[in-house]
């Protein structure tokens, strides 16, 4: 079995976690869910989903240099967490940290990015607070409520089940790709970087998903949490053109990477994976038929992701990709590096 705590950022949540008691009307386990889910004392069977998101390294990398899309990409992060346990959004509440006599106009356009995102999703910002420190960070903390019967964790997926996804993936590691490589077409992928939580679709999801998690550390973090969790694999049915976006297959064609590189990042598109049962597949393919979801992946009783075509197949080491790519302020061509040492036998993209 894939143990959780060989994944850095798992095994520090662990360590750092087990100084707390744990709340008895708490539904979920650490690791267990995107946001944490706490039982309400009216007898209504529902549940407060609470998420607390910063958005810190991204800035002191210099991967967003838009203030405005770094008020928005904090915003629909934090909801993001939200639509992943199928709640309906309460609010939520800022708090921003910026140095001593900064630019006003550099803020002011933070706030607007996090005013259209609030506009977008029709998700109210009801307070907040602001701080003065060294350098600039922007936390959200997002509520909502979902019954206990559709709450949605990152727990529960069986052999068998299959695993959709909202939409497609590798805008956010192609901007962090071009951003560190100082591509001439970071900028443009920057201005094109938009992801909106999927809160709609999350209100479907919810009454037939056996698991669900956001995409937000990427979507191969996303698969190898859910496997470690459940004690299975996936097999990843590997389309480049399906899964992913024309602009990151495009940045791979052009660079000479593999294609699953660009689902291997941190930098994630805030897209939902989840699982379906197979007695539960042909009724809920019926009701989202115009919904855009992907068919992407099958689970399997091994402990492996595996990437497969007709042409080739691949045994990814998923270890080695989130733990060389968990941070990213790290060396993405030393990650990049040593994760294609690792990854042998996989073509780049067409």
């Amino acid at each position: 079995m894939n143990s959780l705590n060989s994944i850095n950022e798992n095994s520090f949540i662990s360590q750092w976690t087990r100084f707390f008691k744990r709340s008895p009307s708490q539904a979920n386990k650490v690791h267990e869910s995107d946001s944490e889910l706490i039982k309400l004392p009216d007898g209504k069977d529902r549940f407060l989903a609470v998420t607390i998101d910063t958005v810190s390294e991204e800035i002191k990398a210099g991967v967003y240099k838009d203030p405005w899309l770094i008020g928005w990409i904090s915003f629909m992060g934090a909801l993001s967490d939200i639509a992943a346990v199928g709640a309906d959004p309460v609010g939520v509440l800022v708090s921003i940290t910026m140095p001593s006599g900064a630019n006003k106009g550099y803020y002011e356009k933070i706030a607007k990015g996090m005013a259209s995102a609030s506009e977008k999703s029709e998700v109210f910002i009801l307070g907040g607070d602001t701080n003065f420190g060294a350098e600039t960070s922007v936390t959200i903390c997002a509520l909502g409520m979902v019954s206990e019967k559709e709450a949605m964790t990152r727990k529960g997926a069986d052999v068998g089940d299959v695993l959709f996804a909202t939409g497609k993936f590798g805008a956010g590691n192609a901007l962090g790709f071009a951003r560190m490589k100082g591509h001439p077409a970071a900028a443009l992928f920057e201005d094109n970087f938009r992801p909106v939580a999927k809160l709609k679709q999350s209100a479907l999801i919810r009454k037939f998903a056996t698991t669900c998690m956001d995409t937000s550390d990427g979507l191969l973090a996303a698969m190898d949490q859910l496997s470690r969790i459940n004690e299975c694999g996936f097999k990843l049915l590997w389309n480049e053109q399906d899964i992913l976006e024309h602009g990151a297959l495009d940045l791979c064609r052009k660079a000479g990477l593999p294609g699953w590189l660009m689902l291997a990042g941190p930098l994630g598109e805030y897209e939902l994976v989840f699982t379906i049962p197979e007695s539960r597949l042909n009724e809920f393919t019926d009701q989202s038929k115009e919904s855009g979801f992907i068919r992407i992946a099958r689970t399997i009783k091994e402990n492996e992701i595996i990437l497969e075509n007709p042409a080739a197949s691949i045994i990814l080491n998923t270890r080695l990709i989130r733990n060389a790519m968990n941070d990213p302020g790290d060396d993405f061509e030393k990650g990049i590096r040593q994760i294609l040492k690792e990854n042998k036998g996989w073509r780049y993209a067409r």
